[in-house]
Formats: structure tokens, C-alpha cells, sequence
């Protein structure tokens, strides 16, 4: 399990809990994930304001608030932050030079170098040169990284990321998100990881409850992705039914909402799944749980999801992993993965798709190869034989993915979607099926505003910003 931090350099509370949080990581194992958001987009849309702002004038709070912070940095061991002369400062670029920074292996150096400059150095970190100064001292490229502040789609993600914060219910910084539970301000913190770890005391035996051992697929919105999340950790990702019901659930949101463009789907801990968990559905005490009529089918055997759909795998990845991931459209591995379909010997076969998919992406004799010695293979032969598309680093997967998301989300969404479903059409009838389906194309994207700002983007040389209309 992960806990969502949405911060911004300019909450001295948020650099309080940044100070707190690599500890935390190596007591609890719990991944923290850090999200740019601009307060003051937050403030504006909520009409809330600073604590600066908001305690002039009462008696005793503004004291009490830093009896609170003594409190907090001698719970955690760190010090208490500087007090910034420059304060409020601007964090405009700040913020987006995280966003840019993101999909960086150089994100947490940045965070580090951000915070640090504006709650230990006490530097006005709204001036260019200042900012300069900063990122060539930490050893990072400044020259590349004002450069992507400036990129449209790093802009568009920070307004993004801000206007996504407040829908799920936030109104400052910094706040934490496990799952769809929303925890706000440092005091909390502790709050957000005992809900992670599903524990009732952090501190006490760790004994999990029946209820929060129970496997789930939970779901969360960044601008027009939906990431889609598998996490049993305990059994290693198993689905039962009801997980399969709410990954199924999660696609059609996927499908039928409007501004989301494209999917990721992941799996929390180290595994991706190691597929049924079988009694839950073939035993004596089998849940029968049937699909939402019109839902879209994980498998893609029969109402399949129009929507792009990447997948980042690690670790374990048997049977109906292998079919999922197959089922969307890119896949990314981490190097740990280790990928069976183990179906027949077991008796069975499989029935999720792979019998004819595994040899659409790797042709028959890579195929046959696999599916019929039930053999284990790493990462690497996933991608010789092109089950995989990259292969990255393990614990960098689900960023790729997302990065990817990003990449293809940036694309008019109309265009991908009618690409997706004629590529389609073609593997399931042939060439002249798919070349009588272009007419259709053609009227689904030529007039839409996308492709007048497409043309337009062309023109005055500039990055599309498209709308899905």
C-alpha cells in the first residue's frame, strides 16, 4: 500500500513531514508518492487561506501551533524549519519544475533541493537566478528543467494535478490520500499510515484485521488517467471475485467517463498477481458474483474497453496476469518479473484470452513455446518474444507506465480511441475489414475541435492542447 503526499515547496508543514518521511519509509515499508499541486490554485478554490492569514488576530492558537511543531519534530527527530524572510513566496515554478521533475530519476534530489532552499536556507525561491542557484548546487539540470517548466504539458499537468486534489476534497497542504480517504495537515500523518497498513495500532502488535486483509481494486484519478491498482499483498495479488468485479467496475469508469483518456493498471507490494486465488472460484464455498450488465470485461473477450490501456508488472506474473496485461495495449515490466501461464498443468487451459493473444504478439512458435511447456521466463524473454514493451528497473515500473499514460493522453483522445477500435477490427477480420471501416474514421475524427486544433497547433508551431470533443 502507498500514501498519496500532495504538496506544494511553500508549505513549511510540508517540509516538516517531507523531513519525517524517510524514516517512516524504513519502519512501516510503506511508499510515499509524491504529488505537485499549486496551493494556491487550492486556496483559490476553496476560498481557504494561509494559517498566516487565517490566525492574525486570535489569542493563543498562533502559540499553540508552535507547541504543535516542537511537538511533531521531537515525535519524528528533525528539526524545526527556518523561518523564510521572503515569505509567501510564489512557488509557480517551483511546482511545475516538480511536475517536470517527476518522471526524472532525479525527482527526489529536486524535492529535496526545493524544500531544502526554501526551509533550511531561507532563499527567495520566486527569482530565476535564485532558483538557478539552487539546482546547479544540488547537481541537477537547471538548463533542462526551466526548460520543461515552460513546456505546455507540464503546465497543464500542475493545473491538472491542482483541480484533481480539490475534486477528491482537498483544501490545503500538506494532505495525504490513501486509497479514496483523505488525511489533511502533518498532524494526521500518523493517521494516513495506520490506515495504509491497514493496522489498529502502528505501534502495538501490527495485527491486521480480518476486514482490511481483504483483497481490493482501488482506483484513483491524475488529470485524465485513471490509475487502477490491484492490492492483496498477502496473497500475492490473487484476485477473488470480488476484486475481479471491481477491476472490471474501475475499466468501465474508465470507459465511460468523458475526461479520462487513458488507464494504468498496476499492482501494489511485490507482485503483480499470482492469478485466482482458486477455491473463491471453483470451491465448495465459491462466490458467485456476476458482471454488471454493459461492464466492460478485464479480459477483453467481450465488451472490451476503448480507451488505451497501459500495464506495469513486477515480480509474479501468472496465468490471468499475463491475459490482463495482454488484454490492454502497452505493458511494462519491471526486471523482477517472472511470467507463467501454468493453466494446463493444472488440467485446465487457459481462458482469459491467452490462446490466441500470445501468438498475435509473438507469433506461433513463440507462443507455442510458452503456453504449452507452462515454462517460468524473466522479463527479458517477455520482451524478445513482445509481450512486454520495456522493460525498466524494479520499483520504477508504475511511473513508466504512468509517464506513458501521460505521453498518450497528451495525443487527442478521439483519434487514439477510433485507432484502438480499427486496429482491432483488423486483427478480429482481416485487412479489407479494416480498410472498409476508414470512412467511419474519418467522420468520427475530421470534424471535432481536436482536429481544427491539431491543424491549427501545426500552423502557429506550437503543442496541441486538445479537449476530447
Amino acid at each position: 500500500m502507498k500514501i498519496e503526499f500532495h504538496y506544494d515547496f511553500g508549505s513549511p508543514n510540508a517540509y516538516l513531514v517531507h523531513k519525517a518521511i524517510p524514516a517512516l519509509v524504513q519502519q512501516t515499508g510503506i511508499a510515499f508518492e509524491y504529488v505537485p499541486i499549486l496551493l494556491g490554485g487550492v486556496f483559490k478554490a476553496t476560498n481557504n487561506v494561509s494559517p498566516a492569514v487565517s490566525l492574525q488576530g486570535i489569542s493563543n492558537k498562533p502559540e499553540y501551533q508552535q507547541i504543535e511543531i516542537k511537538r511533531f519534530c521531537k515525535t519524528h527527530s528533525i528539526k524545526p524549519q527556518v523561518d523564510n524572510p521572503y515569505f509567501p513566496v510564489n512557488t509557480l515554478k517551483m511546482m511545475r519544475g516538480a511536475v517536470f521533475a517527476q518522471s526524472k530519476d532525479y525527482y527526489s534530489r529536486y524535492i529535496d533541493a526545493m524544500f531544502s532552499a526554501m526551509w533550511e536556507q531561507a532563499l527567495k525561491m520566486d527569482e530565476d537566478e535564485v532558483i538557478t542557484g539552487v539546482l546547479n548546487a544540488a547537481g541537477l539540470p537547471a538548463a533542462d528543467i526551466f526548460a520543461g517548466m515552460a513546456e505546455p504539458s507540464v503546465k497543464q499537468r500542475l493545473i491538472e494535478h491542482t483541480e484533481t486534489t480539490v475534486q477528491r476534497g482537498n483544501f490545503g497542504s500538506p494532505t495525504f490520500f490513501v486509497g479514496d480517504e483523505i488525511f489533511f495537515g502533518k498532524d494526521r500523518l500518523r493517521d494516513a499510515i495506520e490506515a495504509a497498513l491497514g493496522y489498529a495500532d502502528v505501534a502495538g502488535d501490527k495485527k491486521m484485521s480480518e476486514e482490511k486483509t481483504a483483497g481490493r481494486v482501488y482506483h484513483e484519478r491524475e488529470g485524465h488517467i485513471l490509475k487502477i491498482t490491484i492490492d492483496n499483498v498477502a496473497k500475492k495479488n490473487a484476485f477473488d471475485p470480488i476484486m475481479m468485479e471491481q477491476l472490471s467496475d474501475a475499466m468501465t469508469l474508465l470507459e465511460t467517463s468523458d475526461d479520462l483518456w487513458a488507464g494504468v493498471l498496476c499492482a501494489a507490494g511485490n507482485d503483480f498477481t499470482a492469478g485466482l486465488d482458486m477455491p473463491k472460484f471453483f470451491g465448495p464455498t465459491a462466490l458467485k458474483v456476476e458482471r454488471a450488465a454493459g461492464n466492460i470485461d478485464p479480459f477483453g473477450l467481450t465488451n472490451q474497453c476503448s480507451k488505451p490501456i497501459v500495464t506495469a508488472v513486477q515480480g509474479i506474473v501468472y496465468t490471468v496476469g499475463i491475459e490482463m496485461m495482454l488484454a490492454g495495449d502497452i505493458a511494462v515490466a519491471a526486471d523482477d518479473a517472472r511470467f507463467c501461464q501454468m493453466e494446463s498443468k493444472r488440467g485446465i487451459a487457459p481462458l482469459g484470452g491467452a490462446h490466441f493473444r500470445y501468438i498475435t504478439r509473438s507469433g506461433w512458435g513463440n507462443a507455442m513455446y510458452h503456453l504449452m511447456l507452462c515454462d517460468e521466463f524473466d522479463a527479458a524473454e517477455a520482451y524478445r518474444v513482445g509481450l512486454v514493451q520495456e522493460v525498466v528497473p524494479a520499483g520504477t515500473q508504475v511511473e513508466r507506465a504512468m509517464e506513458l499514460a501521460r505521453m498518450i493522453a497528451a495525443n487527442a483522445p478521439l483519434g487514439i480511441q477510433v485507432m484502438k477500435k480499427t486496429g482491432r477490427k483488423f486483427i478480429e477480420a482481416g485487412e479489407q475489414t479494416a480498410i472498409d471501416a476508414l470512412p467511419t474514421v474519418y467522420e468520427r475524427v475530421m470534424d471535432t475541435e481536436d482536429a481544427k486544433e491539431g491543424i491549427q497547433s501545426f500552423i502557429e508551431r506550437r503543442a496541441a492542447v486538445f479537449k476530447g470533443r
